[in-house]
């Protein structure tokens, strides 16, 4: 029998389209991968990349280039949509651990010089204040209510962060949703690209130009690079400093004539052989390297997306216009007669303004014939008719899941749900017609007249900039204000979900949201709901994980 060497190699300091390109041909040769790594350059992986990605089409190459990133100062109404992508991995500035109101606000680019900029910088700042007003209040009566719960071998550190996190997570309902935050992220060179044409094609500015910023800092910038920094900071200095004191030595020593006589050519060369070394770490360390110039230059705004939104939006209007949306807070298992109806009622909930997906079937039912699949026939070919060659077909078009979950509840709970990716998500955007919620603590502490007064102001202004500018109030509307979502997934999906969201630190809205999902597919699979770890929301010690 014939024995090999078995080898493993973790790979460390490539740039994101080398390493692809040195996958990409180990797939198509018997060379080892490090073989080829050692070989290829940053030229190479380029031309390679001109003739197989774009030239021949094989996209799953890009599959190979990962890319970390970080995104500084974005709106939270930014955040939520770079979070919905199934196939990126990252953390976001958490609101539980963090004092938001240092940060301040965006004021979105479409109100900027407009008549309501100045008061939508002061209705951000007076929902601020209040979310800071509210913080110590909020921790004395936490540190009462739960103090019999501590356990007694908890330290006091973390003793006061999970209060504190806790007073946060009824804070946070006061959050503007132009209140900054940061992301960092972990994705393939394809994601991104996906990524940023669904950015590209968005409807708000801010959104429009984070794409543009991500594509120029993946394809023509100079990547942030830690090595270097420390390089030219602890390294270069020394290197110049030495090179000073050996050529004055050389010009001072008695063996001065020696040197030059047996190494003649390296004494005259020694200034620019420094140079030369000092170019070589840079090269190696990948001084001012762009992580994507090829990958990222057909990433672009997308007509489909934008053509089909728009074409929808003018159905959806008409289609809802005699209905008022529905704001109730809680979650709706949906029954769908069949996939083809269900496309269509997606289609329409995505460009819905606050309407449920019941409301949505119910018209749809109440159609005659032949109305009704001349709506759904429309709908459909619609979807399938505007797309570009290269267009995969529109998530709405993702039917079959076994469980459909219509959930209206706060936009704050709603970015937590959001960041699953084995789901299918229809969003709906954040409108002020759906009412707002709030929290029992902030009720005990008696500080509802101070929260209510904010968030009504803030509703009060939402109103007025939706009316001109559609979708941009969702800046000044905080993190209470209620928005639909509808969720696809399997039981498996709504197994880890549940499981994971009900758990007693968690947040104590999207406890009580994902508990309402459990029961309602108890009440369908008694038996499989059976192995199904739930915590009951508001029970259970939030010291313990």
């Amino acid at each position: 029998m014939q024995t090999m060497d078995r080898k493993v190699h973790f790979l460390i300091g490539m740039l994101p389209e080398p390493l692809g390109y040195s996958l990409a041909k180990y797939s198509r040769s018997a060379t080892p991968l490090i073989e080829w790594v050692m070989k290829l350059t940053e030229k190479d992986a380029q031309k390679f990349y001109d003739a197989y990605y774009f030239d021949y089409g094989d996209a799953s190459i890009a599959d190979l280039a990962h890319v970390p990133l970080s995104i500084d100062n974005i709106s939270n109404v930014a955040s939520t949509e770079i979070w919905d992508e199934a196939l990126q991995d990252g953390q976001e500035t958490s609101t539980r651990y963090y004092n938001f109101a240092k940060r301040g606000r965006i004021i979105p680019p479409e109100i900027i010089g407009t008549r309501f900029e100045e008061r939508c910088i002061r209705v951000c700042d007076l929902l601020l204040d209040a979310y800071q007003q509210l913080q110590q209040p909020l921790l004395d009566h936490l540190e009462q209510k739960y103090a019999s719960e501590r356990p007694p071998e908890m330290k006091e550190d973390k003793y006061r962060r999970t209060l504190n996190a806790r007073a946060f997570d009824n804070t946070r309902y006061l959050l503007p949703g132009g209140t900054p935050t940061g992301m960092g992220l972990l994705l393939s060179a394809r994601t991104l690209e996906r990524q940023l044409t669904r950015l590209f094609s968005h409807p708000l500015q801010e959104i429009r130009d984070i794409a543009a910023e991500l594509k120029a800092a993946a394809k023509d910038l100079p990547a942030y690079n830690p090595i270097m920094e420390r390089m030219q900071k602890d390294v270069f200095p020394k290197l110049d400093e030495m090179q000073e004191i050996i050529v004055k030595h050389l010009k001072e020593d008695d063996a001065r004539e020696e040197m030059e006589r047996r190494f003649p050519e390296e004494c005259k060369k020694f200034p620019s052989m420094l140079q030369e070394v000092m170019l070589r770490i840079k090269e190696y360390c990948h001084a001012d390297a762009r992580v994507l110039p090829t990958l990222m230059k057909h990433a672009e705004k997308n007509k489909y997306m934008i053509n089909l939104r728009q074409e929808v939006k003018l159905i959806a209007r008409e289609l809802l216009n005699s209905l008022a949306p529905d704001g109730r807070r809680g979650v709706e298992l949906i029954s769908c007669p069949n996939q083809n109806v269900e496309m269509a009622a997606t289609l329409v909930y995505g460009a819905a303004e606050g309407h449920s997906f019941s409301q949505i079937l119910s018209v749809i039912d109440g159609m005659g014939e032949p109305s009704r699949q001349d709506l759904i026939s429309h709908l459909i070919n619609l979807a399938g008719r505007l797309r570009g060659e290269h267009d995969p077909m529109t998530r709405e078009a993702a039917t079959g899941y076994a469980f459909i979950f219509d959930l209206c509840y706060d936009f704050g709970a709603s970015r937590d749900l959001n960041r699953h990716r084995k789901v299918e998500k229809i969003n709906q955007y954040v409108y002020p017609y759906l009412g707002y919620d709030i929290p029992l603590d902030i009720l005990t502490v008696g500080a509802k007249d101070l929260y209510v007064s904010a968030v009504e102001q803030a509703f009060a202004l939402g109103k007025e900039i939706e009316a001109e500018l559609p979708m941009v109030s969702t800046y000044v509307l905080p993190f209470a204000t209620r928005r639909r979502q509808l969720l696809k997934m399997d039981a498996r999906e709504l197994q880890y979900i549940v499981e994971l969201r009900s758990r007693p630190h968690g947040h104590f809205s999207y406890r009580e949201i994902v508990y309402d999902m459990f029961l309602a597919f108890k009440e369908k699979y008694p038996l499989r709901a059976g192995h199904i770890r739930a915590h009951l929301p508001n029970v259970g010690n939030i010291f313990i994980r």
